[in-house]
């Protein structure tokens, strides 16, 4: 399976696909879910800027398309939260809508988009969404699981329970591959 990932690298970006001690986990994690996918509990690698991951969750994504003959779509959250200021004239939860039509969903760069001065957060708003229909959701994050989790909660806590179900949350250490 690691070969079938490191072939999708390649397609994608022309390079190998360095297997080390940083990423082994995360690439193990992505091989466990192909092989026995949980119903609910997406992946949400975490790490510093350039390790990886984004690289990861795209050949992940396009394994999906090759072995389940399913659609894995991606977005950045800073697309989604500026595609919600685009489309100002729609309702706050339209755009979380949209990506409703996706029951697999993979949001990239999680945390780096900038809350909304209004003390709105689509982010928040999507998984919340994306958990209480079922779907299943996998992202990437400089985030640790402590800070991602105290970002996205909410007054209620409603968001901290959740998390731990929605994502299993696997790192990725070293150096900065750019």
């Amino acid at each position: 399976m690691l070969h079938f990932l490191n072939e999708a690298v390649r397609e994608h970006d022309g390079v190998n696909l360095i297997i080390n001690d940083d990423n082994r986990d995360a690439l193990n994690a992505v091989h466990k879910y192909l092989c026995c996918p949980t119903r609910q509990t997406g992946i949400m690698l975490y790490g510093p800027v350039g390790t990886g991951k984004s690289v990861i969750m795209q050949a992940f994504r396009k394994c999906m398309r090759v072995i389940w003959q399913k659609g894995l779509v991606e977005y950045n959250a800073p697309y989604i939260r500026a595609n919600y200021y685009k489309e100002q004239g729609e309702d706050f939860y339209s755009v979380s809508y949209k990506l409703h039509l996706f029951k697999h969903l993979v949001i990239n760069d999680i945390g780096f988009e900038r809350p909304y001065s209004s003390g709105e957060d689509i982010i928040q708003t999507v998984m919340f969404d994306r958990f209480e229909r079922g779907y299943t959701t996998h992202g990437t994050t400089n985030l640790k699981p402590e800070e991602f989790i105290t970002r996205y909660n909410d007054d209620k806590d409603r968001m901290m329970d959740r998390f731990r179900i929605m994502f299993q949350f696997v790192e990725i250490k070293g150096e900065s591959f750019r």
